[in-house]
């Protein structure tokens, strides 16, 4: 109700929906937080625990489809996947 309220004044842009809802900025948050650790060079992978901890998800399973759930995260882990083994960022 009350987000309902504030959602005017927030300036977001909603994609998919006809408006923004509380769990777009949870995912916004898990996608920017797994491109961070991609682009600090962290292994994403060993550090998925502590991201699904913080979501409250019971088992790292929950949160691991967050890895594919943007084009700028498939862009960036394609591209990992390219560096280690072979093959051109062209042609995706």
């Amino acid at each position: 109700m009350h987000f309902k309220l504030i959602r005017p004044c927030i300036n977001s842009n909603p994609t998919g929906y006809p408006y923004v809802r509380l769990y777009d900025f949870r995912h916004t948050f898990a996608c920017n937080t797994i491109l961070r650790w991609n682009e600090q060079g962290e292994d994403v992978n060993e550090k998925l625990y502590v991201l699904s901890t913080y979501l409250g998800h019971v088992k790292p399973a929950d949160t691991f489809w967050y890895l594919s759930a943007t084009p700028e995260l498939l862009k960036a882990l394609c591209s990992k996947y390219e560096e280690q083994f072979g093959g051109n960022d062209d042609e995706i």
